[in-house]
């Protein structure tokens, strides 16, 4: 209650609330006393008085509701309904009081005050208890506009689905080493005994951190023991009005100096001084009227001047911001400090950027510059800030934000580009803010999913060179440099790489030769590699050279900005299947290195399996293989066991110049092959020994190990795995292990056996002959039978692979002997067919052609 009375009186004055209260209980006594109620409900127009006073009553309930009284009661700070409250408390005491002592308080007075106190009364305790409750729930709030200072010294707290940000607001610290520059102004105004005015400049370019100075030096004089007056409240930007200004700026003065005079006089001043400026008003002749001596402000401009000189008390002005104000605002301002106000012993301390200045008076006004030096006694000019300690302040601040959002320490150095970048820019501390409330927030945003340097350093080229941004989203076949069969526009520049090098130089020549474009230049070069290329004097592509690129990991994995993949989801803030893909990756590979139980990491990979469209999964394993490396020890066996039993689930569509899922799969068995200990590959192969119908697979997975060109593979691994190979091949042969029977059969896994016995085609086919009948015949000749798409699907036979596994005397043996029972065996029949009727189309291809890939069971 005690809090709410102090609100109460801060808010309304319970002063100005007792006076209220005397004036309403003195007319409530006086019509009391004069029995005016009494005197109008006895006579005869008694009904047109209830009728009025209802009336009244009626209206009064009714505006109440319009101006919503109800809603007033439920407003969380103090108002009108508690000051009245109040009020009428106060006025009924006293009516309670007065009547009592002079012996007019009757009971029905004594009861109806008793009632008005009462409702008021609970009005004023419901109110406080409701707003204590709403101030300790507004305590509960936690402010998430931090100041840099607590940033930088890592005094901030980020709470759960919060985004950190920085207040723009006049600060008293320094931050960038500037204790020089504070000590100069500092000294000059303190030393300086001035017998007239002194007017000392404070000269910068915007941000160049003069409101910062001037904060540093009040607070300094502020804790000094000299008497100083200091007025810092003036701001002149708020005025657009030259009259406003004027008189707002002189009445500051007469207020802050503390000098007690006459308010007409001090306004009969102001207003000799508005007319010499402005010319004549109407309220200066009606003031001429009380001042008929016109040395009257001669006289009261003496006064001020000698109780600041015999006060002892020295008066410091401070004036920010001069030069946003209006040109004709300016040139006021400095001939007020100039020649108007030019009291004793007052110290005025002008902050303005001297170039923008310069460029008013000379444009814009049409008067020398040099006026200036009749005005300003003392000139100070901000330096340039110290880079080091600007480093300093933009790399800790950075680095105690990046590690509040879950950065690693380790990975800090991975953002130093973007800083030193900003330091070189020599952007100030208030654009530097600005960065952070703009982009870091977002950046690191949970639903950021994009590279976080990649994003920081695009947001940044948005934030300070939009035109540059536009330039990059709308000529992106010179930014994308990989993955550039996901965008076609991009992947047509590969068919002329030397067009596309001269084509992307003359882009590139032209977009820098822009002073504004060419300090990003570095900077974009360390997200986009043909801007590296173009900055070391290279080619963008090579011509007939296909060149590994050791980083493309790192940039597929991190989700770089310089992948087709990627590149417009940097611009629409939006997100695709590689993302997705991507999450369920990374999910996968987090999941499998938690988990023990093989039955469990067979359900997780069952499922990563089934979370995407076959068509993506070329996509999923080849994002895989990029993690083997963050894989466990202890799961790499568990893992390749589990790749190699499921194989055949994994899709095999052909690619354009690009392996399919399952041959990356094959890829991936092998590199993990190199992985796992020695005990554990012996048991691999022990447990793939009897996979007769793997036989392809294993010969696949051989072919990697022949074609190691990065020296990954282990000393006789490598031979262990040739040696079972030909032992399985020597076991299917020797026992007649029937490849095409249900056991074993899988679409051209018989090309595995094929391979092995290339060098002995002859015992092959007799092999063949031995197991196919006129059951199986339909998955013989679809073993022979290629497949090749570009818009459509062509389904042929080439002569090779078919003399390759038989002859067509067999088979045509034993066509005379069966019939196709089923669609996908009638539609392999035409093939054959079509391969023996020796059918070519227009550019001499054999084949049936189909619009879309048919999907053969046999």
């Amino acid at each position: 209650m005690r809090k709410y009375i102090s609100d109460i009186n801060q808010n309304y004055s319970l002063i100005k609330l007792t006076e209220y209260a005397v004036i309403l209980s003195t007319i409530l006594l006086t019509i009391d006393l004069l029995n005016l109620p009494l005197k109008y409900l006895l006579g005869d127009n008694k009904l047109f008085i209830f009728l009025i006073a209802g009336a009244v009553i009626i209206l009064l309930i009714l505006k109440g509701i319009e101006f919503g009284l109800i809603d007033t009661l439920k407003l969380t700070t103090v108002n009108i309904i508690d000051a009245f409250s109040v009020t009428m408390i106060f006025s009924s005491t006293i009516y309670l009081v007065i009547a009592s002592f002079y012996g007019f308080l009757f009971l029905y007075k004594s009861i109806s005050l008793f009632i008005i106190v009462i409702i008021f009364f609970s009005i004023i305790l419901g109110r406080s208890i409701y707003l204590k409750k709403k101030k300790i729930e507004a305590k509960k709030y936690t402010p998430n506009i931090v100041d840099l200072k607590d940033i930088y010294n890592g005094n901030f707290k980020l709470e759960e689905d919060q985004l950190v940000l920085i207040k723009e607001e006049e600060v008293n610290y320094d931050l960038l080493e500037r204790e020089n520059i504070i000590n100069q102004l500092y000294n000059a105004i303190l030393q300086s005994k001035p017998d007239g005015k002194f007017v000392i400049s404070l000269e910068g370019g915007w941000g160049s951190g003069k409101t910062t100075i001037i904060n540093n030096v009040k607070k300094q004089l502020r804790n000094t023991k000299e008497d100083i007056i200091i007025i810092d409240e003036f701001d002149p930007w708020s005025y657009s009005d030259q009259r406003s200004l004027f008189y707002k700026m002189f009445d500051i003065i007469i207020k802050k100096s503390g000098l007690k005079y006459n308010t007409l006089a001090a306004k009969k001043m102001a207003e000799e001084i508005s007319e010499n400026i402005f010319g004549t008003q109407k309220s200066t002749r009606i003031l001429k009227t009380f001042f008929e001596n016109e040395n009257d402000v001669v006289t009261l401009k003496n006064k001020i001047n000698d109780y600041l000189r015999l006060c002892g008390k020295k008066v410091v002005f401070f004036i920010d911001n001069i030069d946003r104000i209006e040109s004709e605002n300016i040139i006021l301002l400095f001939k007020l400090v100039g020649n108007i106000l030019d009291f004793n012993r007052v110290t005025y301390v002008l902050s303005y950027d001297d170039d923008r200045i310069r460029k008013i008076f000379n444009n814009d006004l049409n008067i020398d510059y040099k006026y200036l030096k009749k005005v300003i006694q003392m000139q100070i000019r901000v330096p340039e800030v110290n880079e080091n300690a600007l480093n300093n302040l933009f790399k800790k601040s950075l680095n105690n934000l990046l590690i509040e959002y879950g950065e690693d320490k380790e990975n800090l150095n991975y953002y130093n580009c973007i800083i030193n970048f900003m330091c070189e820019q020599k952007i100030d501390v208030r654009d530097f803010k600005r960065f952070i409330n703009s982009v870091i927030g977002s950046v690191f945003s949970g639903s950021s999913y994009l590279n976080k340097r990649d994003l920081m350093i695009i947001e940044y080229v948005r934030l300070y060179n939009l035109p540059l941004y536009q330039e990059i989203y709308q000529n992106r076949i010179y930014f994308i440099s990989h993955d550039k069969r996901q965008d076609k526009e991009a992947y047509s520049t590969s068919f002329n790489k030397r067009e596309f090098n001269h084509n992307a130089k003359e882009f590139f020549d032209e977009l820098f030769s822009n002073e504004k474009n060419s300090v990003f230049k570095n900077i974009l070069a360390e997200v986009f590699p043909y801007v590296k290329k173009y900055n070391d004097n290279q080619d963008l592509e090579y011509e007939g050279v296909t060149v590994q690129d050791a980083s493309y990991p790192d940039i597929i994995k991190n989700k770089r900005i310089c992948s087709a993949k990627y590149f417009d989801l940097y611009f629409t803030n939006t997100i695709n299947d590689f993302v997705l893909i991507g999450e369920r990756v990374e999910g996968f590979v987090d999941d499998l290195n938690k988990t023990k139980d093989f039955v469990t990491k067979k359900k997780i990979f069952s499922e990563l399996l089934e979370s995407v469209h076959y068509t993506y999964q070329k996509e999923l394993f080849e994002r895989l293989e990029f993690y083997i490396e963050d894989l466990k020890e202890e799961v790499l066996f568990d893992l390749v066991t589990i790749l190699f039993n499921e194989i055949h689930e994994i899709d095999d569509s052909s690619a354009f110049f690009a392996l399919t899922a399952r041959s990356r799969v094959e890829v991936i068995v092998w590199e993990l092959l190199q992985k796992i200990t020695e005990e554990e590959y012996e048991e691999f192969l022990n447990n793939i020994q009897d996979d007769y119908e793997k036989i392809e697979i294993i010969s696949s997975i051989l072919y990697w190990f022949n074609n190691d060109r990065e020296g990954k593979n282990i000393e006789e691994r490598k031979e262990k795995m040739q040696l079972l190979y030909k032992d399985m091949g020597r076991a299917i042969i020797d026992n007649n292990i029937n490849l095409y029977n249900d056991s074993y059969y899988f679409p051209k896994n018989i090309w595995g056996l094929a391979r092995l016995y290339e060098e002995d085609q002859e015992e092959l086919k007799n092999y063949i002959k031995n197991i196919t009948d006129k059951e199986n015949i339909f998955r013989l000749i679809y073993d022979c039978i290629s497949l090749s798409y570009g818009k459509k699907y062509r389904y042929s036979i080439r002569q090779e692979n078919l003399e390759n596994l038989t002859t067509e005397e067999y088979i045509d043996n034993i066509l005379e002997e069966t019939e196709p029972s089923t669609s996908d065996q009638k539609f392999i029949l035409r093939v054959y067919e079509n391969y023996k009727d020796n059918v070519t189309d227009r550019f001499e291809e054999k084949g049936i052609i189909l619009n879309e890939l048919k999907n053969i069971n046999l």
